[in-house]
């Protein structure tokens, strides 16, 4: 060994010195941290601010948005009886704006204004009649005064003036109308949600619904985003909605002091935040404007938040705190740390010579000792062979930097030497280089410090692992394949003991999947009856061939939920054949496939069963053209048994579509036949809409659905029928008549093929009035005791 006091001196300058430096980046570092986390404390808060003014908005134009959407209905519903313009009945749509505001106790008002002559043309009849506008134009509105619904007919010379009709009829675009005080709402602040009426392309009028502003102006005031902060609503207009100072409300943002970008912003739908006094103290503030958007409109409202500057300087102020006694208590450790490292240097080395020489004597590993800075002092004769080098070859590579393979990063070791130099041990798994052969491996490395001649050196003892890491990494790989893999993977014995499951199998069966299914049977897993029929054939094919392949069927443990697998299953090593033999299943979850495949038969059937009646359908004239009753009778039962359901039944409509009657109803439980209800269109607008508008009604649940509810107490509810479907016989383009199937039990979903068979029906229907126009319509069956429902 080489003479080590002449470079013990040094060895402590350089301690000190780097010790010093080390304390010195770690004050510096802690300075940093500090300032930065005050400003990441400013970033986070106003981050906070910009959340909660979407989250805020989002939760405030609930009530507009949907005000909107009932005004894009009403709209739709109004372009759809447009069609029907010879058989409109003013009457009928009147109904419709009333019952539409009795059902939306938070609207204040729903209205239409159609162009002269263009809602059905009879302006000049109805001019100057009772209840009409004086020009005759159709101007209808429906509100609500002194807690009940009004309904009128206004002046189309004067609300063609207003904004709520010109900026929808000018642009053709949903619009949401800034902010105005309603004198027929007591001057109440609000707004209205409106929508262009077209017809062929063409805007010819514009339907609305009237919003009253008050509560959502009390819900902004409401909402406190921080201590001491609040949140206020402007409108595009830059007029102020909502506010927690009610004298702020419907005055412009110019009075309170907003500069003019913060109005070009809110008008041009743009984010932006600027600093304002505080509403109640006048403290700085930071204000977030955020847009908010309703549908369609083209024009957005801006939702303000103000976070107080107080606020952050106290987060910030928290924060800083955190980090800079954080640091204080990191440096205070590292002291001590350095303080007991550099007692180690000075601690006198006593026996180290010799129980060095006494290791190298009896090690069978490759040993290498040297200094802090990694100059080799000796080595063994086992770590040449390793390495494959000579003691001439050690003057060349006298530095254990020439063991670390290129591009390896050298702090590694450097951090392997302070932790030893500090625990007393250290040890590591890594890449050694053999310079000489220009190759690498991998080596189990174990550091400690010793005492030589007073002086610190460490002793690396190093074992090569290449070919254990080898067989640790496949063995890692297929372990992750098998914990990873979504099929179902066992591990059993030939008796049927389960060793393994992996965590999918565990989830498949209801078992834990900490347990790894240990401690139970295949047997408890497996469904009674395949266990029974198929085990002991699977077993003898396993004894036999060492392979089995097959459909299994497994138990879930805790819901006894049958699960159809389909695998295989093989003996690792065949032909070792014992009751412990291991069997290695892998199975996958074919369960959908199955059910696909019975979706499709059922699908299949179904078709053809509707098939079948449409054929039926078409060929009944020739046997039933001398009785339209029975021919009747014919069609409701047809409908009753391809559908499945209790009741079938035939309505025939009015010229203007303004009731319907029930021509035949078949009740398939009492196999009965009834007639004579009646449906008018005043007490079920909606339906009737519907009925004019779509290809079929589909409803699972008629009693909730919005175009079937207003039959709910007249007619659904007292025939128990819970789900409705109804299409529509149309004849030249008129409705005039309907074929529904009713459904009691729970609520049904009906399929696409169902709801297709039921306008073919229809379609049949019509061309059967057609064709039978001498007889048509029969004479209906006289009414029952109790009326049959639709």
């Amino acid at each position: 060994m080489q003479d080590f006091v002449r470079t013990h001196h040094r060895q402590i300058r350089w301690f000190l010195l780097v010790g010093a430096i080390a304390v010195a980046a770690f004050l510096g570092i802690s300075t940093l941290v500090s300032w930065r986390a005050g400003q990441l404390a400013f970033e986070d808060a106003m981050a906070t601010a910009r959340a909660a003014a979407y989250r805020h908005g989002a939760e405030l134009t609930v009530p507009m948005v949907e005000a909107l959407a009932t005004a894009r209905t009403l709209a739709h519903s109004l372009e759809g009886m447009l069609r029907q313009r010879p058989h409109l009945s003013r009457q009928v749509v009147d109904q419709m704006f009333i019952r539409l505001i009795e059902a939306q106790p938070f609207h204040f008002g729903a209205w239409a204004v159609f162009l002269p002559q263009r809602f059905d043309g009879r302006d000049a009849e109805f001019a100057g009649q009772p209840g009409q506008a004086a020009d005759g134009g159709y101007v209808p509105f429906a509100y609500r005064k002194n807690g009940r619904v009004v309904f009128q007919h206004d002046n189309y010379t004067y609300e063609r003036t207003q904004p709520y009709f010109t900026i929808p009829f000018q642009t053709g675009e949903e619009a949401v109308i800034d902010p105005y005080v309603d004198q027929m709402a007591e001057k109440a602040i609000m707004s209205s949600l409106c929508v262009p009426i077209r017809e062929n392309g063409e805007v010819i009028g514009v339907a609305g619904i009237d919003l009253l502003l008050t509560d959502l102006g009390q819900a902004v005031a409401g909402i406190a985003p921080v201590p001491d902060g609040y949140v206020f609503l402007v409108a595009n207009n830059g007029i102020m909605v909502g506010h927690p100072d009610p004298t702020a409300i419907n005055r412009p943002l110019t009075e309170l002091g907003a500069p003019p970008p913060v109005l070009e912003a809110i008008k041009n739908g743009q984010e932006i935040r600027v600093r304002a006094p505080h509403c109640r103290n006048g403290e700085p503030c930071h204000v977030q404007y955020v847009p908010i958007r309703f549908g369609r409109a083209p024009t957005a409202w801006s939702l303000g938040v103000a976070i107080p500057d107080r606020f952050i300087r106290e987060r910030a102020r928290t924060v800083s705190l955190g980090a800079a006694q954080i640091s204080l208590a990191s440096l205070l450790l590292l002291t001590v740390v350095l303080g007991i490292a550099y007692r180690a240097v000075l601690h006198p080395l006593r026996q180290a010579e010799a129980t060095l020489r006494r290791f190298f004597d009896h090690v069978h590993d490759a040993v290498v000792v040297h200094d802090a800075e990694g100059n080799i002092l000796t080595v063994n004769d086992q770590m040449l062979a390793m390495y494959g080098l000579t003691r001439a070859d050690l003057e060349r590579f006298n530095h254990v930097r020439f063991l670390i393979p290129p591009g390896e990063d050298p702090a590694h070791l450097t951090e392997m030497v302070t932790t030893a130099l500090r625990d007393g041990k250290a040890q590591r798994e890594c890449r050694i280089w053999r310079p000489l052969r220009q190759e690498e491996f991998w080596a189990d490395i174990h550091l400690r410090p010793l005492l030589v001649l007073d002086q610190t050196v460490l002793l690396a003892t190093i074992r090569d692992i290449t070919d254990r890491r080898r067989a640790e990494a496949e063995m890692r790989r297929l372990a992750s394949i098998v914990e990873n893999s979504l099929e179902f993977i066992s591990i059993a014995t030939l008796a049927g003991e389960i060793i393994y499951l992996n965590p999918a199998g565990c989830q498949m069966v209801g078992l834990d999947p900490a347990e790894q299914g240990s401690g139970h049977q295949l047997a408890e897993i497996l469904e009674e009856g395949w266990r029974l029929r198929h085990q002991a054939e699977e077993r003898q094919t396993l004894r036999a061939t060492g392979r089995w392949r097959g459909q299994v069927i497994l138990r879930h443990l805790r819901s006894g939920r049958h699960i159809p697998m389909e695998g295989t299953s093989f003996i690792p090593g065949f032909p070792i054949l014992d009751e412990r033999t291991v069997v290695v299943s892998i199975l996958h979850d074919i369960s959908e496939r199955l059910a696909a495949e019975a979706e499709r038969i059922a699908t299949a059937l179904r078709t053809e069963r509707q098939m079948r009646c449409i054929i039926r359908l078409a060929t009944s004239l020739g046997r039933q053209s001398q009785d339209p009753a029975r021919l009747l009778r014919f069609l409701t039962e047809e409908i009753a048994a391809t559908l499945d359901v209790d009741r079938a039944s035939l309505w025939l409509a009015t010229p203007t579509m303004d009731r319907l009657t029930c021509a035949d109803l078949y009740d398939a439980r009492g196999r009965s036949h009834t007639a004579g209800q009646v449906l008018v269109a005043t007490e079920a607008p909606l339906f009737f809409l519907a009925l004019q508008a779509e290809r079929a009604i589909d409803a699972p649940d008629a009693v909730l659905d919005p175009r079937t509810a207003e039959c709910a107490e007249t007619y659904l509810l007292p025939n128990h029928i819970s789900s409705l479907l109804a299409a529509p016989i149309r004849r030249s383009g008129t409705v005039v008549g309907v074929v529904s199937g009713e459904h009691r039990g729970p609520p049904r979903r009906w399929l696409p093929d169902e709801i297709r068979f039921m306008g073919e029906v229809a379609d049949q229907v019509a061309q059967i009035m057609t064709r039978m126009e001498h007889l048509w319509p029969p004479t209906p069956p006289t009414p029952s005791a109790t009326p049959p429902a639709s």
